[in-house]
């Protein structure tokens, strides 16, 4: 029986079984559907099961120090370099402002620092992405800023 599951914002036709594969963002896990003949992409019934026991013997994310925007392809090679990040908030919601640098191949480098800002709820012992914001530009930085310290400065004079 198809349905339909929210997947990464985009809405697409499900099958019966749900399969995680390893193409998704970096640092996220994506999600993908299985159809009943099986799937290149997805995993098989035993295979499913063993990668949620492994998933639970071994959660990845269960201290906030785990929690990261690094992230290397099948290779060993670091495509997202994480360079600093600063814990905004702590506890059952956390907040996190992350520094990082992405591999450019074509140039054979890394591009310039992005930041962005990631939630997670811990839940099951295990912090989960909840929203994230990328600050597209150092022009889009300098402009919250400039905003943040406007309203503090109006609200330590009052």
């Amino acid at each position: 029986m198809l349905g339909f599951i929210h997947v990464l914002g985009v809405h697409r036709p499900s099958a019966d079984r749900f399969c995680p594969v390893a193409s998704g963002p970096p640092g996220e896990p994506a999600w993908t559907r299985e159809r009943e003949t099986g799937s290149r992409a997805g995993l098989k019934s035993q295979e499913l099961r063993n990668f949620l026991q492994a998933l639970r013997e071994h959660p990845l994310n269960d201290t906030i120090d785990d929690l990261t925007v690094a992230y290397e392809d099948d290779n060993g090679h670091l495509i997202i370099k994480e360079l600093d990040k600063v814990v905004l908030t702590r506890g059952a919601w956390t907040t996190i402002l992350f520094r990082y640098q992405e591999w450019r191949p074509d140039r054979d480098d890394y591009g310039p620092d992005k930041y962005t800002l990631r939630r997670y709820k811990k839940s099951a012992g295990t912090y989960r992405p909840q929203s994230k914001f990328t600050i597209s530009s150092p022009d889009q930085a300098r402009k919250i800023i400039d905003a943040l310290n406007g309203w503090l400065g109006e609200a330590e004079e009052k």
